[in-house]
């Protein structure tokens, strides 16, 4: 198990996502977080999951739970044993191709599932929805967790599908910036990148806009605007630092990208009274 739990936070990158998914359950979330440390014996099911009791149950179907799913298999431990709670419609995925190849015009050969499907991205195998099956792994597709009790040890779904866990690994992930919508966040045009339904529905827009406006320097902002030169976007990003990528670049690195996105007619805006950096993509 502590493998698995590892493996799980390593493709969350951080413990911050987890922090944020025991402050949205509440105030039981320390007893969720001892209950998830310890793996208690349970009434499970073989293969088909016929009752209510899981041993193991991954909340969150993102590229963290794609990565523990794999180290469960490699242990002998998912054969109808496992269980993951996802929101999504599809197997967890590489959510980095959602900024990069997904995002191209279709005469560049867009990049598109089940092409970065867990585990492509570390060279692994590609985990499809037959993968799981084969593997006797349940997967609860746009199915999420609504509540919990951390002393009984059971999740209850959207559908009201109940399920009662042994051990518990809380891969939920984290939450595009917003805009507030007093002030035009949830207009159309306005997009956020998180899934790929939001790529999708970026993609749409970028077919038929003119100019888009990319709200924050970082990976995922130089990214999209670099794909909006591919369609021939009339392109500005608009950032709160002195130079791009001010976690990584120093100034004379950040000034050679900028320059060669300005040669690709990109242009920037650099507004420092911004407090924080988000990624949000305004199209017209």
């Amino acid at each position: 198990m502590a493998s698995a739990a590892a493996a799980a936070a390593a493709g969350m990158g951080c413990y911050s996502q987890t922090s944020w998914a025991l402050r949205r359950l509440g105030a039981g979330g320390g007893a969720l977080a001892s209950a998830a440390t310890r793996r208690r014996n349970c009434s499970v099911a073989a293969a088909v999951f016929d009752n209510q009791n899981r041993e193991y149950v991954i909340v969150g179907g993102g590229n963290a739970a794609g990565y523990a799913a794999r180290t469960f298999v490699e242990h002998g431990m998912a054969d109808g044993r496992l269980c993951i709670v996802s929101k999504e419609a599809v197997p967890p995925y590489e959510r980095p191709a959602l900024t990069k190849g997904y995002l191209f015009p279709p005469e560049k050969k867009p990049a598109r599932l089940p092409g970065f499907h867990t585990c492509v991205g570390s060279g692994g195998q590609r985990q499809t929805a037959e993968w799981y099956k084969e593997n006797g792994i349940e997967v609860l597709y746009e199915d999420p967790v609504e509540a919990f009790d951390g002393k009984t040890q059971t999740l209850k779904t959207s559908s009201g599908k109940i399920l009662k866990y042994g051990s518990l690994i809380i891969s939920t992930g984290c939450a595009a910036a917003r805009l507030p919508e007093k002030i035009g966040g949830d207009l159309p045009g306005v997009h956020y990148i998180r899934d790929v339904a939001d790529a999708d529905s970026l993609v749409s827009s970028l077919g038929k806009a003119k100019k888009i406006v990319v709200i924050g320097g970082g990976y995922i902002g130089m990214e999209v605007a670099a794909a909006a030169c591919g369609w021939n976007l009339d392109t500005t990003i608009i950032f709160p630092e002195d130079h791009i990528m001010p976690r990584l670049f120093t100034p004379s690195l950040a000034k050679k990208y900028e320059e060669l996105y300005e040669q690709n007619g990109v242009k920037f805006v650099k507004v420092t009274e911004f407090h924080q950096s988000v990624n949000i993509i305004c199209l017209s």
